[in-house]
């Protein structure tokens, strides 16, 4: 939605020797990130459910855009960190790990990946702009089920 500005800012940054990130989703048009892919030195990316269906379901929208975009930013060899946040009864089941796992184990060139614990911080937002908020009613995730979490990744990923 802010292409071009965003454009523009990391053209002047790359122009003043400052190092970029972006934080996305990767739902974009694969045309847009194409644009921005020159200019950026790291990604952040935001892996939320990797089943498509349940994906829909809490977002409103499919995730193969944002799936290709991480493959096309893998395949570039970008410097990209995947970040999940762990949203109980959501993406937290031992399959739904697997899955992210699995997934994940099948790019090159990941340099890292950031497990986040959910937080209802956003419900104020949803409030002030009169959203429905689909997670309302999710507590966050315990820190025993994180270090299960967490242990699983670490014997797992590649």
């Amino acid at each position: 939605m802010q292409t071009d500005f965003l454009l523009k800012i990391l053209k002047k940054s790359k122009e003043n020797n400052l190092n970029t990130c972006i934080d996305t989703c990767g739902y974009a048009p694969q045309k847009t990130f194409k644009l921005l892919i020159p200019y950026t030195d790291l990604f952040f990316f935001d892996l939320k459910i990797l089943n498509d269906k349940k994906h829909k379901k809490y977002t409103g929208v499919s995730n193969k855009i944002i799936l290709e975009n991480l493959k096309l930013l893998d395949k570039l060899n970008k410097n990209v960190i995947i970040r999940i946040p762990i949203i109980p009864t959501i993406n937290d089941s031992n399959e739904d790990i697997y899955d992210f796992i699995n997934f994940i184990n099948k790019l090159e060139n990941i340099k890292k990946t950031e497990l986040l614990a959910y937080h209802s911080i956003a419900n104020n937002k949803y409030k002030r702009y009169n959203k429905n908020n689909k997670l309302l009613d999710i507590s966050e995730p315990s820190e025993k089920r994180m270090e299960e979490i967490k242990s699983i990744f670490k014997h797992n990923i590649k």
